[in-house]
């Protein structure tokens, strides 16, 4: 599923071949994402990316135990406020 709202892209990765697309947000966990896909504990499905053309903006991960087939905890949530809009930008 893709979802696309005016110029925003929200969809699940590709696969680990999207990964550095998706460790583009700082995360002290970052590292771990290729090996937690491998051990099934991570399934691109549920690793989700905001994207303004190729822009990361946001980006959301679940994980669950190895052999589980549903997700356990939603432990990825980071949206990117280097280019953040203010209100007074907006208005002035």
């Amino acid at each position: 599923m893709t979802v696309k709202m005016n110029d925003l892209t929200m969809r699940p990765i590709t696969g680990r071949e999207e990964l550095d697309l998706f460790s583009q947000l700082p995360y002290i966990l970052n590292e771990e994402l290729a090996d937690d896909l491998a051990t099934a504990r991570r399934r691109p499905e549920w690793m989700w990316v905001a994207l303004r053309g190729d822009r990361l903006l946001a980006r959301a991960a679940w994980w669950c135990r190895p052999g589980s087939d549903a997700p356990l905890i939603l432990d990825v949530l980071d949206i990117d406020d280097s280019g953040a809009v203010t209100l007074a930008d907006d208005v002035g």
